[in-house]
């Protein structure tokens, strides 16, 4: 059982990652299930957390530079903004420990794209 991996438990990996990350955030059982982080002492969702991570990466293919991105991520990203509910959110959520951590003023910063790119 152990040397036959993941594969047979949970399935195969999806090769539309884009497409399988949003899914899994945003429609699947848990999406919308709220959970506090212990390190920052965040209330959010997996839904949410997507839908800031997501709006940066199409606020950026949308953009004035989109012609610099391929043509694929473009229409992902079109995809993504027009995935169930996914709506720009208004703001991040509020930190309640460790708030003097750079991280807390730079967020996902390039994130995605970093990921996209490799």
């Amino acid at each position: 059982d152990y040397y036959d991996g993941l594969e047979p438990r949970v399935g195969a990996p999806k090769p539309r990652l884009l497409e399988a990350m949003a899914q899994e955030h945003c429609d699947s059982a848990d999406s919308h299930a709220e959970w506090t982080t212990r390190n920052y002492g965040i209330t959010t969702t997996a839904f949410k957390e997507f839908c800031l991570v997501a709006w940066e990466l199409i606020d950026e293919l949308r953009g004035p530079d989109k012609e610099s991105y391929p043509q694929e991520w473009r229409d992902a990203a079109w995809k993504m903004a027009c995935f169930k509910d996914n709506k720009r959110p208004d703001s991040w959520p509020i930190e309640t420990k460790n708030t003097e951590h750079p991280r807390s003023e730079e967020r996902t910063k390039d994130f995605l794209m970093r990921a996209v790119e490799k």
